[in-house]
């Protein structure tokens, strides 16, 4: 398949894919905090996995990095349009519905806040908290030029979400001023070590209190995407070896290895004396071992990106089993609902955790039982984040995206 061919290529299951990571957030965040003993077998295997939501986040990230990657491998280095005109589309693409996002959870929490109030109902003091916290001229001006994960105070923010988007936008910016161009001239292992080198001093001056920088080992881990997308698309011979491992196995191994790692870390937090009650252990880690689970999880996603990609119907026959069952997968992801979940992945991210807060706050005020409100955030809570996330895209996050954007989501179109 020559460079042209290349270029038309659809991968429409990385459309598919970003709308289940934002399904993970959901569910993660519906869990997150509820105390049900996982002591039984059966609820743990149902809830461990969804506790772990939070390793999406480095999934998006790699999914960014391959997405990004990918048009600069395909044109021999260079970024199309140039640096800015890259800045300006990205800008255009996720600033308005993250701005219109920050501004409706903060009415919505004012609100709810004053509703509470309004009612003689004693807001939540977490709540409480929370809006103090935010409704500061340097939080709102932070937010306003993404540089809210400078400070823990800022980051937290009004949810818990938005911190990602000032560390995305900080990495966009990275790529297209430094990385690109120090790929370009020296290749991509030097912009992958200035990003390992960037994200260890950062880690190490946290680690000593010296400066706040929220998770800055995610900075290698969208290095990864890059390097899964030169993986897939490089003309290198290196290139053309690495592709035809097995990359199904590959990712199953490095999977086994992330649970192993994790499980073994979270025993470390969890054999400390009175930290039983913690939901995800590793968030307790110090800061100089808590950057491993998300590492492992990006290397993961890495390695299943080129596995899809390499198994992808329109690039590859499915000779092999793991070659079968990556073109299966990529049919799932590429299917109807899944490309639909996609495309209003961005703004079910951005806009979930209102619906989540509200119905846990209704759930507790009702004093469910642990099951049976596990039962009821999960029965009300997609479906409401879902349906409140596709009125948000069609109004705020639709009329930024261009006509060759919206096409990216419709199966079995092609593209010109």
């Amino acid at each position: 398949m020559d460079n042209e061919q290349l270029q038309r290529l659809r991968f429409d299951f990385l459309h598919g894919l970003r709308g289940v990571l934002s399904l993970t957030v959901v569910l993660y965040h519906l869990v997150a905090g509820l105390g049900i003993d996982r002591s039984r077998p059966a609820v743990a295997l149902l809830l461990t996995p969804i506790m772990h939501g939070h390793l999406a986040v480095p999934a998006f990230l790699v999914l960014s990095g391959f997405l990004l990657a990918m048009p600069v491998v395909l044109r021999g280095g260079q970024l199309p349009g140039g640096r800015f005109d890259f800045l300006r589309r990205r800008a255009i693409r996720i600033l308005p519905p993250y701005f219109a996002a920050y501004f409706l959870s903060m009415v919505f929490f004012l609100a709810l806040e004053w509703g509470l109030d309004l009612y003689g109902i004693d807001p939540w003091r977490k709540l409480t908290r929370m809006i103090a916290r935010d409704w500061t001229i340097p939080s709102v001006v932070s937010h306003l030029l993404l540089v809210h994960n400078l400070d823990a105070k800022w980051a937290a923010g009004m949810t818990g979400v938005f911190w990602t988007i000032a560390c995305e936008w900080q990495i966009y910016l990275l790529f297209a001023l430094v990385l690109t161009p120090l790929w370009r001239r020296y290749g991509l292992w030097a912009a992958v070590a200035l990003c390992v080198t960037l994200a260890a001093a950062l880690t190490e001056l946290g680690a000593r209190d010296l400066i706040f920088y929220q998770f800055p080992w995610l900075i290698p881990v969208f290095a990864a995407g890059m390097v899964a997308a030169v993986v897939v698309f490089g003309s290198a011979p290196l290139c053309r070896s690495l592709r035809t491992a097995n990359w199904g196995a590959i990712t199953l191994g490095l999977v086994v290895i992330l649970c192993i790692v994790v499980w073994r870390l979270e025993e470390t937090v969890l054999a400390r004396e009175g930290m039983r009650w913690v939901a995800v252990p590793y968030n307790y880690l110090p800061l100089r071992t808590r950057w491993i689970p998300d590492v492992l999880a990006g290397i993961c996603v890495a390695s299943g990106i080129v596995w899809l990609a390499v198994g992808h119907p329109s690039i590859a026959a499915a000779s092999s089993r793991s070659g079968a069952v990556a073109s299966g997968l990529c049919g799932i992801l590429e299917s109807r609902g899944f490309l639909s979940l996609g495309l209003c992945g961005y703004s079910l991210y951005l806009t979930h955790l209102q619906w989540v807060v509200l119905l846990k706050w209704a759930t507790e005020a009702l004093a469910l039982p642990p099951g049976p409100r596990l039962v009821t955030l999960l029965a009300l809570g997609i479906p409401g984040s879902l349906a409140i996330a596709w009125v948000f895209h069609h109004w705020f996050e639709r009329p930024f995206m261009t006509r060759s954007t919206r096409e990216m989501f419709r199966p079995g179109r092609e593209r010109h």
